[in-house]
């Protein structure tokens, strides 16, 4: 069995970057379907760029909504039975699609399937096509059980194939939720299908300056427990999930959360989200850096 893929990308300003990341799926041992790009009121010549270089791909431009937006556009215009999501930044390498594809074809109870991640910094001495080519010979995946992927459901979006109509079930992306709106479509397709870890890595992150910057600013904790509240509504879980899995969940968040707010000097509110890490699940460091707090 064949299985079609619909390759997504959302992009914004990416003019340096796309070509790359587009030649990294033109590349690729399986070939997808259709590629479509769905420019999210870029102000540079990125589209321009796209035009020119790849006047093949479905090019939809839209004005600037926040990358669900842009995804939610590309995943109402695939028509692939799976669909595989890239960012503007990152790339492949070129045999990521026939290992995803080549579990889908095994495991018919795959719902969704993510590879292991390389981070690099953009810079001079970053070679893709160098990366990216390099033969892989090795094969394998194995299955990650929901309880699992609840506790650590940070896949990396551009190594994530999904079933088309799976995440169209579960209505797309959220785009009310301005971190997390990913976390949130993982764990609610791991719910209701498989998920399988291809171990290897075999996609490249590309971590900007800029965006490190912006990240720093922003706390994903919040959208992160928002989107855990939202899923347990009305759901039947186990009580073993609800007493354990989710309270030590939750303890995570909140501990991370206090973490970072201790580094940022915010002190009162740090011991607020600790205090509520502990409540939730008593914890080791939680515990030490309330106490940090408590006799600095």
């Amino acid at each position: 069995m064949h299985l079609s893929i619909s390759v997504v990308i959302p992009t914004y300003n990416s003019e340096k970057t796309i070509l790359r990341t587009i030649h990294s799926v033109k590349i690729q041992t399986y070939t997808p379907k259709e590629i479509i790009v769905v420019d999210d009121g870029s102000k540079d010549r990125t589209c321009e760029l796209i035009k020119t270089q790849f006047p093949e791909i479905i090019l939809i431009r839209q004005q600037n909504a926040g990358a669900a937006a842009a995804r939610n556009t590309g995943i109402r215009k695939a028509t692939g039975d799976l669909i595989a999501f890239l960012d503007s930044d990152d790339f492949w390498h070129q045999q990521k699609l026939e290992y995803q594809a080549t579990a889908f074809e095994q495991i018919p109870s795959l719902g969704i399937c993510s590879t292991k991640c390389i981070f690099l910094y953009e810079s001079n001495d970053l070679n893709p096509e160098k990366e990216s080519t390099k033969p892989i010979n090795s094969y394998s995946h194995k299955k990650i059980e929901f309880n699992q992927l609840f506790r650590f459901p940070f896949l990396g979006t551009p190594s994530v194939v999904i079933k088309r109509t799976l995440v169209e079930a579960i209505g797309g992306f959220d785009e009310s939720l301005e971190t997390a709106e990913d976390v949130d479509v993982w764990i609610k397709a791991a719910f209701l299908a498989e998920y399988r870890l291809i171990p290897i890595p075999l996609t490249y992150v590309v971590l900007q300056e800029q965006s490190l910057s912006i990240r720093a600013r922003t706390s994903p904790y919040e959208a992160h427990l928002k989107v855990i509240d939202n899923f347990v509504k009305g759901k039947k879980l186990s009580i073993f999930f609800k007493i354990i899995i989710l309270r030590k969940v939750k303890a995570h968040a909140y501990c991370n959360w206090g973490s970072n707010l201790l580094i940022a000097q915010s002190f009162s509110t740090a011991k607020q989200k600790l205090l509520k890490s502990l409540i939730n699940f008593p914890n080791l460091r939680a515990t030490y850096l309330l106490l940090k707090i408590l006799f600095k």
